[in-house]
Parts: structure tokens; C-alpha cells; sequence
């Protein structure tokens, strides 16, 4: 399922150095008008181990990894994110549903819409109603959806939690400062992808209001070589004709 957004002006980014007591990183900074000028469709939920069993079936997207805590091959987790999946598996992937890997800037109009809130629901802290965590007595991901109270202003599902999302762009710690105002697309080069809706299950800490911020911003090697792979999944958008 997929819904459409007009194009839009937004504030990406964020000018605060510090939000509910913890500190704002610099790559999450300086705030800055950004202007989408084409409509897309972006997926309401991650791309789950059922979806994306078909494109492994039809000898399409390669297997994703396998072993302690990633969802592929185990009973129950049909309708769990599929995580274990490099940038390029998720591009392939995407590009076999004729669609593609959102931008950065499409990825954060979507999940803060364009009053400038710092967390897909609003502004208050992430609790358990809100964000699959494995303080919240489960462990690992939940099935895609489960928690409908922190969707994003559009009805965007898990946009901060359950799995981080590979976006297209390549990262680079300054790069706000240089992004064009219309239809940015991250920089032409690098060595790290983006991947956006930090995932904090699998890791013994807190709610802590900094990793589930819809500003933050992962940067790992696109084949999962610096990062725990069950912590990254896929969602795919599509521009709109």
C-alpha cells in the first residue's frame, strides 16, 4: 500500500543543539527549506520477509543473511520487516516493484510532514505506545504496524523504530550546509549510505529521545560491514505520474 504526497516545502533538518535534554548531532544540523516538486508514493509500511520472499522466489533479489535475531527463514516473522538486507539487495528490490529507494529528503517529509516536528507523532517523548522497543517486553521486531499511534502526520507506519530504512542518497557529515533547495539528492560520491528511522531494539539501552528523532540520520557501508545487519530493512517509493 502506498499514499501520495503533494510536493511540498519543509524544513529538513534541525537548527536545536540539544532536544529534551539530550544532544542534537552536527550531521542533523543546520535547519534548511527544502522543496520536493514532484508527488511520489511512498510505502506505508516496511518491506516485510513475506514481500520480499517473492523476489528471492522468483530468483530476482538474493537471500537475505540469516542467523540470531534477523527474521528471514523464521516461523512467525512473515509480517516482520525483512531485515539483513544490503543497499544494494533493498535497490534491487525496489526497482523489481517498479519503484525505487526514497530520497533522504523524501524519506523525512514523510515521516514529519511540514510542521517541523522532531518525531513522527509530534514532540513528546517515544514511549512504548508508540515505538517497537525491546524495553517494551518483546524482543527484536514486531510485525509492520503494530504501533499505529506513532505513524507520521501521512499514516506512514514505523517511521521511527521496528527497523532502519535504507534511503538512495550517500552521506556526508556536512552535507546540509551545501544541499540544494529543490529536489536534493544527497552527494554525488561516497563511501556510506543513508538509512533513516533508527532502530534501537536488540540493544540494551532506553528510550533515549535522540535515536528515534525523524532527523537523525544512520550512515553505515551499503553491505552492512560497520553495522548489526538486523538493524536495517527497506522501504521503497515511487514517483507519482
Amino acid at each position: 500500500m502506498c499514499i501520495r504526497d503533494r510536493a511540498n516545502t519543509f524544513e529538513m533538518g534541525t537548527d536545536l543543539k540539544t532536544f529534551q535534554g539530550w544532544p542534537v548531532f552536527p550531521y542533523e544540523q543546520p535547519a534548511h527549506a527544502v522543496t520536493l516538486s514532484k508527488s511520489f508514493w511512498i510505502d506505508l509500511t516496511e518491506v516485510t520477509v513475506e514481500d520480499y520472499s517473492v523476489c528471492w522466489a522468483l530468483k530476482v533479489c538474493k537471500l537475505p543473511m540469516q542467523g540470531p535475531k534477523l527474521n528471514w527463514g523464521v516461523p512467525g516473522k512473515d509480517k516482520h520487516p525483512a531485515n539483513g538486507v544490503t543497499w544494494y539487495d533493498a535497490k534491487q528490490y525496489c526497482e523489481w516493484k517498479g519503484k525505487r529507494l526514497p530520497t533522504e529528503a523524501e524519506w523525512e517529509l514523510a515521516a514529519r510532514g511540514t510542521d517541523g516536528r522532531m518525531f513522527p507523532w509530534g514532540n513528546t517523548k517515544p514511549t512504548c505506545d508508540l515505538v517497537v522497543n525491546d524495553k517494551c517486553g518483546t524482543t527484536g521486531t514486531q510485525k509492520v504496524g503494530s504501533k499505529p499511534k506513532g505513524d507520521s502526520p501521512y499514516g506512514v507506519h514505523d517511521m521511527s523504530g521496528n527497523v532502519a530504512e535504507w534511503v538512495a542518497d550517500y552521506f556526508k557529515e556536512d552535507y546540509y550546509y551545501e544541499s540544494p533547495a529543490v529536489d536534493p539528492k544527497g552527494p554525488e560520491t561516497g563511501t556510506k549510505r543513508v538509512a533513516r528511522s533508527f532502530m534501537a531494539p536488540f540493544y540494551d539501552i532506553p528510550l533515549f529521545p535522540q535515536e528515534w528523532r525523524a532527523t537523525q540520520r544512520g550512515r553505515w557501508s551499503p553491505l552492512l560491514a560497520d553495522v548489526n545487519p538486523v538493524v536495517v530493512g527497506i522501504r521503497c517509493v515511487q514517483t507519482a505520474p
